[in-house]
């Protein structure tokens, strides 16, 4: 796959990447934190799950879009839906002054 590509093409990319996973995951830490006791179990598995999905999902679309029309494109694509999904998840965010912590208390 790398013999029409190079690895400074690639680069830039994997950081921004492993940039990304390392953001992400404290706040998927604070939100299972945020979840009563009887439900974290489930809701660990919920996580784990989209993330297996998403992950698997993400590789066969971008493996696709990187075969059909080259690298260009793909990281196009991904930064396409990085924008789309973010945007997405401002829209359902709470108000600033309205922590998520309020939203759902957890009792003790």
């Amino acid at each position: 796959m790398l013999a029409h590509d190079s690895y400074p093409l690639l680069v830039p990319g994997l950081v921004i990447a492993g940039a990304g996973v390392g953001l992400c995951s404290p706040a998927v830490v604070e939100a299972l934190r945020n979840v009563p006791a009887a439900a974290r179990g489930q809701a660990s598995g919920m996580v784990q799950t989209v993330r297996q999905l998403g992950g698997s999902l993400s590789v066969a679309a971008l493996g696709a879009v990187y075969t059909a029309h080259g690298l260009d494109s793909a990281f196009a694509s991904a930064a396409i839906v990085l924008a789309l999904v973010s945007l997405g998840v401002l829209a359902v965010l709470p108000a600033r002054g309205d922590p998520v912590a309020d939203v759902h208390p957890v009792p003790g």
